[in-house]
């Protein structure tokens, strides 16, 4: 996957999301949430979740249940899994404000986007 910015990274995990039951039913059981993207020297986005399908736009929410802030690349490598959370945060790459446990439920999420990509998640179809 060659993507460039959080925006991009984004539209690639939605577009995923949509073809992947196993990611659709784990943010079903999630509930509603808005994931916020403060993206230093970039443009900020966020994504929301409802009824385990993904809206993504441009822009800030008021009160996101989550809100991730670092700079864009930092970001992509986050959200595409080339790197991961804790070791961005011991080096001081990311900031993150909101309720742990959301944390965890939504890197776990974007672990199974990785896996989707890799192919080793079931209920994936390929894209053509």
């Amino acid at each position: 996957m060659s993507v460039t910015n959080v925006w991009d990274a984004l539209t690639e995990f939605k577009n995923v999301v949509k073809r992947t039951k196993s990611i659709q039913n784990e943010l079903e059981k999630w509930g509603d949430h808005v994931i916020q993207f403060i993206v230093k020297g970039g443009e900020d986005c966020n994504i929301m979740v409802r009824n385990g399908q993904i809206i993504l736009e441009k822009g800030k929410k008021d009160n996101p249940d989550l809100t991730f802030t670092a700079l864009d690349g930092h970001l992509v490598k986050l959200i595409t899994g080339q790197e991961d959370y804790t070791s961005l945060d011991i080096l001081g790459n990311i900031t993150f404000q909101g309720n742990e446990a959301d944390k965890h439920k939504f890197i776990g999420i974007l672990g199974l986007f990785v896996d989707a990509i890799l192919g080793e998640t079931e209920g994936f179809d390929e894209f053509e």
